[in-house]
């Protein structure tokens, strides 16, 4: 907790535009149009390069880290909007290991417009952390709007996309499982996935995907092929509201890999 303390008083910088735009450790930030799916959906990007030796966070980067936000509510002929994590990097020291993007990164977004017949104005303004030896919380505002049938497809996307999350089911591996525990004013998660090693590093996280519980994530071991995560579901306000299972999301993490699944099965 006290990291994200020293975020509020660290000096910040805010960036403006509908073009590329860059700040102190942010070299620039931009939105790339991409193309429209054949059933009307859009896939654009935005793209962070960072200065060297400077590093972005994921979307849940665990307690030490700064959690981005994106806010697409000044956006025009938008439906719903999806972004597309890529694989991130593990990186800090031991006990407080972040995960995030070194150099920069591209997110995918994927667009549902109303109108698919229609041009799409798409304005983000997000909230970043950006890292060297000390973080600095950037606030970026783009903007741009993109005509129908647009067919541009950009590498930096289709990379991004090579590395997006792969579904427990997709690779053929059981579901994830999950066993509850109450704690005073908080729920312990236990999550068992059946997978082989990942890597040389590994990491489940839960996240709940409203905001009246937060997920404290915990320890991840593994015995064999069964690799084990521990969390917390803690309220934001009130008393320990009634869990929706649909609602939990878990990930398990290695180098350039994620595995993801939505809702948490029993055993």
């Amino acid at each position: 907790m006290m990291l994200k303390q020293i975020f509020a008083i660290t000096l910040g910088a805010t960036i403006v535009g509908s073009g590329m735009m860059h700040a102190a450790g942010l070299e620039s930030a931009r939105l790339i149009a991409g193309w429209q799916n054949a059933d009307g959906t859009h896939i654009a990007g935005l793209d962070l390069d960072l200065s060297q030796g400077w590093k972005t966070y994921w979307r849940s980067p665990g307690d030490a880290g700064f959690p981005p936000e994106f806010d697409f509510s000044s956006s025009k002929n938008i439906k719903s909007v999806e972004i597309i994590w890529p694989a991130p990097d593990q990186f800090g020291s031991k006990g407080f290991e972040t995960l995030g993007y070194r150099g920069g990164a591209t997110l995918p977004i994927k667009i549902t417009p109303i109108d698919k017949a229609s041009p799409i104005t798409f304005a983000l303004n997000a909230n970043i952390g950006i890292c060297e030896d000390i973080c600095v919380p950037v606030s970026v505002s783009l903007t741009q709007t993109v005509q129908p049938g647009h067919n541009q497809r950009p590498p930096e996307i289709l990379a991004a996309l090579a590395q997006a999350p792969f579904a427990m089911a997709e690779l053929g591996h059981p579901a994830i499982t999950c066993d509850f525990a109450p704690d005073a004013d908080r729920m312990n998660i236990t999550i068992s996935a059946t997978l082989p090693r990942l890597g040389d590093w590994e990491r489940s996280v839960v996240e709940y995907m409203d905001h009246d519980l937060w997920a404290q994530n915990g320890a991840t071991t593994r015995d064999g092929d069964t690799l084990t995560g521990q969390a917390q579901l803690i309220p934001m306000t009130g008393a320990m509201a009634a869990i929706d299972r649909s609602r939990i999301r878990i990930s398990v993490l290695g180098p350039n890999t994620v595995i993801e699944q939505i809702g948490c099965h029993s055993r």
